[in-house]
């Protein structure tokens, strides 16, 4: 049968590795700050907007005009000229991380952790 031995310094490193990675992981998954903003990408432009504003986008893709709306800390598509209509079902979505993806109209809805000190579209 095979043992594991390990030696004091094999101990610090791997202790020291598992810390590396819980810091790394809730550096990554903490709250940046700020409100969260949602990140809208068609095939040639990209829009930047706060998640607690009131705006209606319409997005021009290959297929047509694709509706996003953001209301009371939400952003959904409303209507799509996709066939299937995936992106409209996929409903409402809120919390950062999450996307919504019209890929026939080549659309992207996504809401990110805004970062302090980041510059976005409505700054200038």
């Amino acid at each position: 049968m095979f043992r594991l031995s390990l030696r004091p310094g094999d101990w610090i490193v791997l202790l020291v590795s598992i810390l590396l990675v819980v810091l790394l992981t809730l550096q990554s998954l903490g709250d940046r700050g700020g409100t969260p903003i949602v990140r809208i990408e068609g095939e040639d432009e990209s829009w930047v907007y706060p998640l607690d504003a009131d705006i209606e986008v319409e997005v021009e893709g290959p297929l047509g005009h694709t509706h996003v709306l953001i209301h009371d800390g939400a952003v959904w598509v409303s209507d799509s000229p996709c066939t299937q209509k995936v992106c409209i079902a996929a409903g409402q979505i809120s919390a950062p991380g999450t996307f919504i993806a019209c890929l026939p109209n080549r659309v992207l809805v996504r809401i990110e952790g805004k970062q302090e000190g980041e510059v976005d579209g409505l700054a200038f």
